[in-house]
């Protein structure tokens, strides 16, 4: 780098936007984890008949509604569950880094 002239030396990044830098990559992974579940528990339940209007915030009420319904294959309940509960999860990881990028950006 230092024989090319073409190269321009970049600035090293602070240990504070350093971990600006990795709550805005945790957060992005995250939200395309998200979206991939969702994703693919509408896939699935297309292919069971029942279809989820758009928008993530319809997804984990309308599954919770087929499972009160019984609706759906009985080996297939406990595992959308748990896919409930993991988009919840995500959900609530989101929401704490996006307070805390919130609060970095009152600070500075």
């Amino acid at each position: 780098a230092d024989r090319n002239e073409d190269l321009h030396s970049v600035a090293i990044k602070s240990v504070d936007q350093q971990a600006l830098v990795g709550l805005h990559r945790l957060r992005s992974a995250w939200v395309s984890t998200r979206t991939a579940r969702i994703n693919t528990l509408r896939g699935l339940l297309r292919e069971l008949g029942e279809t989820i209007p758009t928008g993530a915030r319809n997804v984990i009420p309308h599954v919770h509604a087929l499972l009160a319904d019984e609706k759906l294959p009985p080996t297939l309940r406990p595992v959308l569950a748990g896919a409930t509960e993991e988009i919840r999860d995500l959900e609530h990881r989101i929401k704490e880094v996006e307070a805390q990028l919130e609060a970095m950006a009152r600070e500075s």
